[in-house]
């Protein structure tokens, strides 16, 4: 989808990305990934629901979005993101999530343990349904509601991990130099060590896993695989020897023709050399074997 300035604000501003973004040397165009920034796991899971939030879909599904966040950053982003950002558009959100203080916001309500459905409906209808499951939630939403006011006091996790972000941006440009210096010098030298790898890798494979492999491709089509093989090779074997035995025949008509010319003809002692050596250009069948005695007897009669 094309892009939207200020509903990209908006998104940035409801996942608290911003002052994240602000560390980066080139903003929100900064690359990530293998060859990039590396990223700290909440800061990669607000991330993923900002693409969420921006896409304009009229069903956004959330699991667990707060997993990897702390108190302060998933309350930001139930308030801002999903309540407001969300809702003000009218899109349906199925969210997924442990966070039991976000409950009087939802419409309704699927209570899942062990893999079953424990609970349905609004909360009203639970807590007069199953009163004694509503007081769980209602003590575990307490203890939420301290621990919110004790992290507001301590340094959060957010903030530990911008520390973090930011001295691996200084780690990183400090190394950049440095590699950028040894790059090509070493560039040939990693293609040698990655085939040397592979082949040390290539060859210690065990016959295990080779068996392995050959099994799964089951015994017909590895019995059809073993045939067609040993028919190629003997179709091979087969052309090169036609191809001997056709062009022996050939070889040998023509030797023996050029030895009886050798034998009947008065041949002065320059004439019989070059006759000699076209004989043993052509004498490399066995079929040839006449030929060469015709020219020995031939040349013994002229000394």
């Amino acid at each position: 989808m094309p892009m939207i300035k200020p509903r990209f604000n908006a998104v940035i501003e409801a996942c608290s990305l911003q002052p994240d973004i602000d560390i980066l040397p080139q903003g929100e165009l900064t690359e990530i990934g293998e060859r990039g920034i590396i990223l700290s796991g909440g800061q990669r899971q607000r991330i993923s629901v900002a693409r969420a939030l921006y896409q304009q879909t009229n069903v956004v599904f959330l699991d667990d979005p707060f997993s990897a966040l702390d108190i302060h950053l998933s309350d930001h982003l139930m308030q801002k993101g999903i309540l407001k950002l969300l809702r003000e558009e009218n899109r349906t959100v199925v969210l997924v999530t442990h966070k039991l203080q976000y409950l009087p916001h939802a419409d309704w309500i699927i209570a899942m343990k062990d893999g079953t459905i424990q609970a349905e409906g609004t909360l009203k209808d639970i807590q007069n349904s199953q009163p004694d499951l509503f007081e769980q939630w209602k003590t575990l939403m307490n203890r939420k509601d301290q621990e919110f006011e004790s992290e507001t006091e301590a340094a959060s996790m957010t903030d530990m991990e911008r520390k973090n972000l930011r001295r691996a941006m200084y780690s990183r440009d400090a190394a950049r130099t440095e590699e950028d210096e040894e790059e090509e010098s070493l560039e040939e030298s990693d293609d040698e060590d990655i085939m040397s790898q592979a082949m040390r890798h290539r060859a210690t494979i065990p016959w295990r896993s080779c068996g392995t492999y050959l099994s799964s491709a089951g015994v017909v089509l590895l019995t059809l695989l073993l045939l067609f093989q040993l028919l190629k090779h003997t179709l091979m074997v087969a052309i090169d020897y036609w191809l001997f035995h056709w062009t022996s025949h050939v070889i040998a008509a023509k030797t023996l023709a050029t030895a009886r010319n050798c034998t009947d003809v008065q041949l002065s002692g320059a004439d019989l050399k070059h006759c000699q050596l076209q004989m043993k250009r052509l004498l490399t069948q066995p079929e040839a074997a006449a030929a060469q005695t015709h020219l020995h007897a031939r040349e013994t009669r002229m000394h």
